[in-house]
């Protein structure tokens, strides 16, 4: 049964964040819940440290069997549904601010912030992570590496945890409010 979202079981009073990520991995699926592997007991793990539950946020991915989202054509149908199918999720929950995991998901958010070299699309998440800017969908958006490379490069956990952090305390108001800079 494909798995390409849940809703939140236990609403938050002041929150309402939207969490997108690439695909469901096997055990996710055999499990039949999103963000339950390793990868996933990380991201829970932090949104506790924020006293929010992954269970009181809206969960999404991209593509909704397992599947190595990396390696497939961006114009394929599996991922050209997968945007239509999260945009249609994102635009009936209406989450104050998504936090967006990873390279597929900015792409997917905002495509002028990627650009071509030597025909290749580079996506420069290491220049925008930690970002709050709005998306082309029109919300508000704070950008994360993707749990599964945090396991990987865990010198960058504090990272994840900031960029975390800031996607719960933006998902508390709807509008893009920006930091004054001297």
């Amino acid at each position: 049964m494909p798995l390409s979202h849940k809703l939140p079981s236990l609403p938050h009073q002041s929150c309402r964040l939207a969490i997108i990520g690439e695909a469901p991995t096997f055990d996710e699926t055999q499990a039949n819940d999103l963000f339950v592997d390793s990868a996933g007991k990380l991201l829970r793990a932090v949104l506790g440290q924020v006293n929010l539950s992954a269970d009181q946020c809206l969960l999404v991915n991209i593509l909704d069997t397992p599947n190595d989202i990396s390696r497939l054509p961006w114009e394929s149908p599996a991922i050209q549904e997968g945007i239509a199918r999260c945009k249609s999720i994102i635009d009936t929950y209406r989450p104050n601010c998504i936090l967006s995991l990873g390279r597929a998901s900015m792409r997917m958010l905002r495509p002028d912030l990627c650009y071509d070299r030597k025909n290749e699309v580079v996506v420069p998440l290491d220049r925008w992570r930690g970002s709050v800017i709005e998306s082309a969908w029109g919300y508000k958006t704070v950008f994360a590496f993707h749990p599964t490379y945090i396991i990987r490069a865990y010198s960058d956990l504090p990272y994840f945890k900031f960029d975390i952090a800031r996607a719960v305390e933006q998902s508390r108001y709807p509008e893009l409010r920006l930091q004054r800079r001297h």
